[in-house]
């Protein structure tokens, strides 16, 4: 049985923080983009396991967590580089010591776009699972 309640709170923030990083790309803030890119895939990842009844680990690490998903059943292994590089955005899009340079000076549109490109796609997977599992669209 699925949880939801939960899940769509979890969800409809990450939808949320993909509006966000689609906003910052369009601004050419490509660091924000990037950060919010992330919270969309790490909110999107914690909502499926939510959805699964699993205990929702304290870990900012996307491929963790998307270890856990997949004995739930997520299979998305063409994501799985993309995932590797959005958890480095969870440090290295905010903090100038996390790559030695502000993240301002360094996070360029291309990187951007494939970060809010790989969020939307992991977010919509995990829709289109959890309104199959529930049958219904309300998720």
């Amino acid at each position: 049985m699925l949880d939801e309640k939960a899940a769509h709170m979890w969800l409809r923030q990450a939808a949320s923080d993909l509006e966000s990083a689609e906003v910052l790309l369009k601004a050419s803030k490509y660091d924000a983009a990037c950060f919010m890119a992330e919270q969309s895939a790490q909110k999107a990842l914690k909502a499926f396991l939510l959805a699964h009844k699993k205990r929702v680990p304290f870990t900012h690490s996307l491929l963790y967590l998307y270890q856990e998903c997949r004995g739930e059943g997520l299979q998305i292994e063409e994501l799985e580089p993309a995932l590797k590089h959005l958890t480095r955005y969870y440090v290295e899009a905010r903090y100038p010591d996390a790559a030695n340079a502000p993240p301002v000076d360094i996070f360029q549109h291309h990187e951007a776009e494939n970060a809010v490109n790989a969020a939307r796609k992991l977010l919509s997977h995990i829709k289109m699972l959890l309104e199959q599992d529930s049958g219904e669209k309300q998720i």
